[in-house]
């Protein structure tokens, strides 16, 4: 290896393009100070990868690009380009000459190139590593490097060492093993948090685990539980309900029975009420009797009194007719003498007699017409007692109509006002009943909106339920069926990083690709085929997979040299600008037309951008074809004459050459695996895409799923909380309803009876009214008729009692006529019997005798009359007496009676009022009963509603009704209700203890522990690989130690012979700071020019400084040279005689390395084989001229 050119550009002061070529031995640059030579050294630094700019002499990039003159303008962007022959396979790129470019522009861009290929500076690093112009190398020495090359601090002089060595490659390696067990202490310890982790995950799965096993085992447990509460609290709800009807059934009755008897008492009540008023009416009648007969009594007792008047008159008229009897008897001897004296007295009784018998007419007329007159003036006066007694009896059957009539009134009254209520209370019962009813049909129609809400929402939260099922399922299989794409997918990468399929020649340079710039990657890398032709591509490629490619043959040589260097195996190789592709079979070939052709491999098969020629180089004349019979037919086919220059392959991989030989079967396709499982791998790396973005879709989905599930699952609870309170609302709406239309039966019953009583009332009413109308139209009669007759009868009164008066005195009158006339005719008769006597003697005194005998008779006999008639009078009397007292016992009788039946009356009333309270209460307590059946109904609907699914066990139960017949069986079979209860309740707090659990903790467990397990094996395969870098550092570190103290004492013997040689004596030694531990000891240098005794190299004198630099440039290059080195005016400290050593040393060493000398001194420069001169132009941009010994030929560039 060796330089062949220098291009620079808009480098510092170098404007315009120029470019050196370099002499193979030897090339020298001169010029005046400031004309831009040690620019040159400054490139070639740059170019090579220099960073430092202070070694770079500037003070950032910006200063590296020309920054214009007075005359030049400024440019964008510095280049510099170094061409490298690299025949001898030197650096390790498969190319014969390397250009290596390096652009900086004024933005701080910074670009590299090789062989015009962009590149990264470390590769640049790389490819001059152990090459001794490297980063540490001494090859390169600049101006004014002298005094900081020899004051280099001893880890920087061991860095020297190293390069020499040639370890930089295993420091590299080792650093890079190093970085190995980083990463892989790095990966260890994320793959113990991993582990560490996934052991808390798998710990808490177990737990999850067993809590979930401990959690379904109490679940089936507690549905078998509460199964059998089910059973027992449905049975307990049906014996609650018969219970609750046959109370409500006994409570019935008893209401019938006490409506019964509360109406049976109120018929009794209405016989008393209806006897009383008979009773009354009969008191009344019997009053009104004992009043006629007590004025019946009165009048007889009138009558006996004026019966006695008589009587007493009569017996004077009587003892008066007795007297005159006993005169004329006593008279009757002496009246013969008074004849005369009885003419005379008869002329004179008679003319008194005759006065007298006028008198007594006229006083008897008078007395008949005073008599008549005081009984009966007009005629009539004897219907006024009766007119009385009738107007009497009218007024007190009126009053006690009017009284009934009133009692009725009220009665009928009461009864409207009752009435009145209760169709009030009907309408309120009504108008309740009609709210009841809309509200009842309200809740109905609420209960039945929210019941369709609830199976909407339980048909909601069904769906959302099977719905994150899904979700969960999906995104569980979603991340099996990634987890199992990334491990495929990880198993492929590994196994292609590794290499299999692979022969040990291109497994290994692929293994090693970064030594290798150039290196592309294999066939199989960089084609693109899709799975249904990876059978096809493979049979057609054959091994071809395996070739490959580079850039360029640079990387071809380098990497053939290190497979022999190391005796690794045999690899083919496509260098891309050396690919010469044959021309693809053109669209118009008749083969590509024939039955069976499904196209052309290079068109179907896709390859890297940039490498279409190595498709077609490789596939361009491969004809892909569906079966083996198409293929055979299309190679005997003359479309394709001798073959026709092309392959043929089928989907199933058949290969049909053009000479004509068929290769097919089965085989392991080992070269040809690697096109499917790029293909596979290719494809892996969509579908894990697709994967990770299907499952952030599935958790997503899932995410929504949930919360959905919750949303529908909180909706579902609120709506069945509103449908049970609505379910409640209804029931109690129902019960309502029903109670208000009993009521309102009940009332309108009650209304309906009032109204037929009060229609029975106002007909007994108007009926009590028609006989109170027509008694008051008899009694307005019959007092018109009695008030005319008592008017007649008051003045008849006045007259009677004048009348009376006049009888008194005309009965006086009368009485004293008569006994006037019976004294004058008694004067007559004895004055005519006298006279008749005297007349007749006898018969006259016998007239009169007679005649007072019959007088006396008549008075006897008006007497015995009037005794007869007081008798009548007196028995009438005992007779009205009797019956007044048998009324009055009647009255009496029935007045007690009438008590009695009062007194009864309102005893049946009090009975009738407790009836109706005992109706009542019955009523509420039926009401109540009819309220806890309803609720109790309510409970067994709401049981029956959620009444948990069977378990297992209970649909697996023999016989009919399973379980349920078993759990609903004998009381003592099964444990009681109260403990069955307990029992669930005790299993609901320990299910309520566990807390949510995952129901998918075990299977996760299965795979977290699995994954545990393979965590642990991945952990068990980094220490041991972690192990097996460590053994390779130490290996590395051994070997670096042995190479690095060979050197060492190399260049310690050369060091030694040089400054000899350069000082015409003299030492020179290296010591190791610390011996024991070379590979990380600094390294001393101490010299001893002759004559003078040991010291530092800080006290030597600049030229003794500079051959010091001098020897262990020479010494370095001795022990390994270098392909060049770069010296900036190394010599000018040197004097001639020192000057003139160094010079021969240059020429010997010349042989082999190759020197690039920027000089001032002419002994130097005069062994260039070829010459720079620098200048300045007049517009301040430098340019060289070139000479070549010993032919001079100036080059302007």
């Amino acid at each position: 290896m060796h330089l062949e050119s220098l291009s620079l550009r808009g480098f510092k002061s170098f404007e315009r393009r120029v470019e050196l070529r370099f002499d193979r031995h030897l090339t020298a640059v001169v010029g005046p100070n400031g004309s831009g030579k040690s620019n040159i050294a400054d490139a070639i630094r740059w170019v090579l990868g220099e960073q430092s700019m202070q070694a770079l002499r500037s003070k950032n990039l910006v200063d590296l690009i020309f920054a214009g003159t007075d005359r030049r303008l400024p440019v964008n962007v510095a280049e510099v380009v170094l061409t490298v022959n690299n025949e001898d396979g030197t650096l390790p790129l498969p190319y014969a000459q390397v250009a290596v470019t390096r652009r900086a522009y004024r933005a701080g861009e910074s670009e590299f190139f090789i062989n015009g290929v962009p590149c990264r500076l470390k590769e640049i690093h790389q490819i001059f590593l152990d090459t001794g112009v490297g980063r540490r190398g001494v090859s390169l020495v600049g101006q004014g490097e002298i005094d900081a090359l020899l004051t280099a601090t001893p880890e920087q002089r061991r860095g020297w060492v190293e390069d020499l060595a040639g370890i930089a490659r295993y420091q590299l390696q080792k650093e890079q093993a190093l970085a190995k067990v980083e990463a892989a202490r790095q990966e260890l310890t994320r793959l113990q948090d991993v582990i560490v982790e996934v052991r808390g995950q798998r710990d808490r799965l177990q737990a999850e685990a067993l809590r979930a096993r401990r959690h379904r085992e109490l679940a089936a447990r507690l549905r078998s539980a509460e199964w059998r509460l089910y059973l027992l609290a449905r049975r307990a709800a049906e014996a609650r309900v018969a219970e609750a009807e046959a109370r409500l059934q006994g409570l019935r009755e008893e209401l019938e029975a006490a409506q019964r008897a509360h109406a049976q008492a109120t018929v009794e009540s209405e016989t008393l009420r209806s006897r009383a008023g008979g009773l009354r009416a009969e008191v009344l009648e019997g009053d009104a009797e004992e009043r006629a007969l007590g004025e019946r009594m009165a009048y007889l007792g009138r009558e006996e009194g004026v019966l006695g008047v008589e009587r007493r008159q009569a017996a004077e008229r009587l003892w008066r007719a007795r007297g005159a009897l006993r005169r004329l008897r006593a008279e009757a001897a002496g009246r013969a003498a008074s004849r005369r004296e009885a003419r005379r007295a008869r002329a004179e009784a008679a003319s008194r007699l005759a006065h007298a018998e006028e008198r007594l007419r006229r006083a008897e007329a008078e007395l008949a017409e005073a008599r008549r007159a005081a009984e009966d003036p007009t005629g009539t006066s004897g219907d006024l007692p009766a007119l009385r007694a009738r107007a009497a009896q009218l007024r007190e059957s009126l009053a006690a109509r009017e009284a009934e009539g009133r009692a009725l009134a009220r009665e009928i009254e009461e009864r409207q006002h009752e009435r009145e209520r209760a169709a009030s209370r009907l309408a309120a019962l009504e108008e309740a009943l009609a709210r009841a009813s809309d509200g009842h049909r309200a809740r109905a129609a609420e209960e039945g909106h929210l019941k369709a809400e609830l199976d909407r929402r339980r048909e909601a939260l069904a769906a959302a339920e099977r719905a994150a099922e899904e979700a969960v399922r999906a995104q569980s299989r979603l991340d099996r069926e990634a987890e199992a794409l990334r491990a495929r997918l990880g198993s492929l990468r590994q196994l292609l990083a590794e290499g299999q399929g692979y022969s040990t020649g291109p497994r290994l340079v692929l293994q090693h690709r970064e030594r290798f710039p150039g290196l592309v990657g294999s066939v199989a890398e960089l084609l693109r085929v899709p799975a249904e032709l990876a059978r096809a591509a493979e049979a057609a490629l054959g091994g071809a997979g395996q070739h490959l490619v580079t850039r360029d043959a640079g990387a071809v040589q380098a990497a053939i040299a290190w497979l022999k260097a190391g005796g690794r195996g045999r690899a083919t190789f496509l260098p891309m600008d050396r690919l010469r592709a044959a021309s693809p079979l053109p669209a118009h070939h008749p083969a590509r037309r024939h039955p069976g052709v499904l196209g052309l491999m290079a068109e179907m098969a896709g390859v890297q951008e940039g490498f279409e020629t190595l498709l077609t180089y490789l596939l361009g004349r491969t004809l892909v074809l569906d079966g083996l019979e198409s293929a055979l037919d299309l190679q005997k086919s003359p479309d394709m004459p001798g073959g026709g220059g092309a392959r043929l392959v089928t989907l199933e991989g058949e290969l049909l050459l053009p000479s004509g030989a068929v290769t097919g079967g089965a085989s392991r396709q080992e070269a040809g695996g690697l096109i499917s499982r790029q293909s596979e791998v290719a494809d892996l790396e969509a579908r894990v895409a697709q994967a990770a973005a299907a499952q952030a879709e599935a958790a997503a989905r899932e995410e929504a799923a949930r919360e959905a599930e919750r949303a529908a699952r909180a909706a579902r609870d609120r709506a069945e909380d509103a449908w049970r309170q609505a379910a409640t609302a209804r029931s109690a709406a129902a019960q309502e309803e029903e109670r208000l239309r009993r009521e309102v039966a009940a009332q309108g019953a009650q209304v309906e009876e009032a109204r037929s009583v009060h229609r029975a009332r106002e007909a007994a009413a108007a009926r009590l009214r028609e006989q109170v109308e027509e008694a008051g139209r008899q009694l307005a009669g019959l007092e018109q008729e009695l008030a005319q007759a008592e008017g007649d009868a008051a003045r008849l009164e006045e007259a009677r009692q004048a009348a009376r008066a006049t009888a008194e005195a005309a009965l006086g009158a009368v009485g004293e006529a008569r006994l006037a006339r019976q004294e004058a005719a008694h004067q007559w008769q004895e004055a005519a019997r006298r006279l008749e006597e005297e007349r007749q003697a006898w018969r006259a005194w016998r007239d009169r005798l007679e005649q007072a005998a019959a007088e006396l008779q008549d008075g006897g006999a008006g007497r015995q009359a009037l005794t007869r008639r007081r008798e009548d009078l007196r028995r009438e009397r005992a007779a009205v007496e009797e019956a007044l007292a048998g009324i009055r016992g009647r009255v009496e009788a029935r007045r007690a009676e009438l008590g009695r039946l009062e007194q009864a009356l309102e005893e049946k009333e009090r009975r009738l009022a407790e009836t109706a309270g005992g109706v009542e209460a019955v009523r509420g307590t039926a009401h109540a009963a009819e309220l806890e059946l309803v609720r109790e109904r309510s409970e067994l609907e709401h049981l029956l509603r959620d009444a948990p699914e069977p378990p297992e066990e209970a649909e697996l139960a023999p016989g009919p009704g399973g379980a349920e017949a078993a759990a609903a069986g004998e009381p003592g079979a099964g444990p009681d209700l109260d403990r069955l209860r307990g029992e669930v309740e005790r299993m609901r707090v320990a299910l309520a203890r566990l807390g949510p659990v995952n129901p998918v903790a075990e299977e996760a467990f299965q795979e977290v522990d699995t994954r545990f397990r393979t965590l642990e094996a991945q952990r068990d395969d980094l220490i041991a690989a972690r192990r097996e870098l460590v053994e390779m550092v130490e290996t590395i570190d051994r070997t670096s130690t042995e190479r690095f103290q060979t050197a060492f004492a190399s260049l310690q013997q050369a060091m030694q012979e040089l400054f000899e040689r350069l000082f015409d004596g003299g030492e020179a030694r290296l010591e190791l700071t610390r011996p024991d531990d070379p590979l990380h000891s600094g390294v001393e240098l101490n010299v001893r020019p002759p004559g003078k005794r040991w010291q530092p190299l800080m006290a030597l004198s600049g030229g003794e400084r500079s051959l010091c630099l001098v020897a262990l440039l020479f010494a370095i290059q001795r022990v390994r040279p270098s392909a060049f080195a770069l010296l900036d005016e190394v010599d000018a400290a040197l004097d001639r005689r020192n000057l003139v050593r160094f010079v021969s040393v240059l020429e010997e060493f010349s042989a082999r390395t190759q020197f690039v000398l920027i000089s001032h001194r002419p002994e130097t420069v005069e062994a260039a084989g070829v010459l720079y001169g620098a200048t300045l132009d007049g517009d301040g941009t430098s340019r060289l001229v070139s000479l070549r010994v010993p032919e001079a030929e100036g080059v302007s560039r």
